[in-house]
This record gives C-alpha cells, structure tokens and sequence, in this order.
C-alpha cells in the first residue's frame, strides 16, 4: 500500500469505497507511532476516508500483543470485540469443517547433553515444557530434531497403516516451518521407505502438484504453508 500514488488514494475521496481487509492481524496499531508498515498505511490512508470496511481474520490476535488496526477493544480486560464471529464449533455444524483430534505427546525423562569446559553434563526434565522454560533449547530445535522428527513420523505412519484398513485413500500432511525443514522431513520419510511430495510457496504450479496427490496413492505431502 505504501507505493500507491495519490491518484489511488483520491479513490477514497470521489467514491463511496467498501475497503475489504484479509487476515487483518498482521496490520498492527491504533496509534501511528506503535504501527508496523501495513497498520500505518490504513490509519493514515483509509480510517475515516472509507465508507465501509470489511476486516478479516482466522486469528484474531497478534503474537507481540499490539492493538490490530481499525479493531475495537473492551476496557480494561483488551479483549477484542468482533461484529461477527464464525467459529470452529459453527463450521463443524455446517459441515464445512471436521472436528479436530488433537493428540500431545511428550517425554517425562529429557536428557540434556551439554557442554561444560572440557566435561559434559546431562541434565533431566520431566517434561518438554520444563526443557523449554529452563534450557537453551527452543521449540524451533525440537522441530528440527531428528529423533523428534522420527517419531513423531512413526506415529504418524502406524496411524495411516490403521486407517488404511477401512480407508484407503487416507494419506498424511506434515505442515514444515520452512523449505530446508521440509527437505529435512522428507529424507526423514526416505528413509522409511515412505513415499512423499513436497509442497512449498516456491514450487512451480504448486496446485496442480497438490490436485495431483489428492489423487494419486502417495501417503505423504509435506507443505509449507499451503495446506491448511
């Protein structure tokens, strides 16, 4: 938006303009000062220039806690106030959604190796959040940590083995941070003997390769960020 030259932004001045925003979290501030570049543009631009706004979001919420732009807040608990919600529990009654079975796994016993001048030490969490809250290590070296990867791979193939039973065209989607994450996943796969695709905003005629696995007898496809 910060490109546009005047002769766009008079639009909003010669017209009754109905301005539609998607995924309108990632436009962050009421105050210009506290804005990033998107949010900046729409309360310099568009707010009380517009006739109608439309804003969008399957997530109405920002990871670093600044207000979305043109959104409506209660004080002082800052919940965000919506004209209209349609929710995972709406969509699985209208059928356009199927309810979701989410299974946590973790470990009560992480060996931590780690280096201390010229010894090492291991060190024990009870869990994956006590390793994460108390230790270097991040969530993102989990996600790429090959043995992590591996069973969470196994499970994953032993659940579709099942389902295959009585389900024959079941095949699985393993949803990678990045483009090296998702080459890393699929040597994991290789090395199973799985076959797989890969799926990413980089590849060429990205749906036509994602129609084609809906209809082929590959068990896995592996996107990044594509498949929801």
């Amino acid at each position: 938006m910060e490109y546009r030259d005047e002769v766009f932004w008079r639009l909003l001045d010669d017209y009754r303009v109905l301005v539609v925003f998607d995924e309108i979290h990632h436009c962050a501030g009421h105050d210009p000062l506290l804005s990033n570049a998107w949010g900046q543009q729409i309360l310099q631009r568009i707010q009380d220039r517009a006739v109608f706004t439309l804003a969008l979001s399957g997530t109405p919420w920002r990871s670093d806690d600044r207000a979305i732009a043109l959104a409506r807040y209660l004080s002082p608990e800052g919940q965000l106030i919506c004209d209209y919600r349609y929710g995972l529990k709406e969509a699985i009654a209208d059928g356009v959604c199927r309810s979701p079975r989410i299974l946590l796994l973790d470990n009560q016993q992480v060996a931590l190796t780690e280096a201390v001048e010229t010894e090492n030490t291991v060190r024990l969490f009870p869990s994956i959040v006590k390793l994460l809250g108390e230790s270097p290590v991040t969530y993102e070296d989990l996600l790429r940590h090959d043995e992590v990867i591996e069973q969470l791979l196994a499970r994953g193939s032993d659940k579709l083995d099942e389902l295959n039973l009585t389900q024959p065209e079941t095949a699985g989607l393993v949803v990678a941070t990045d483009i090296e994450h998702a080459q890393q996943i699929a040597r994991a796969l290789d090395a199973r003997g799985e076959g797989w695709c890969v799926v990413t905003n980089r590849t060429p005629n990205a749906q036509q390769v994602i129609n084609a696995f809906r209809h082929s007898d590959c068990r896995w496809i592996i996107a990044v960020g594509m498949i929801s």
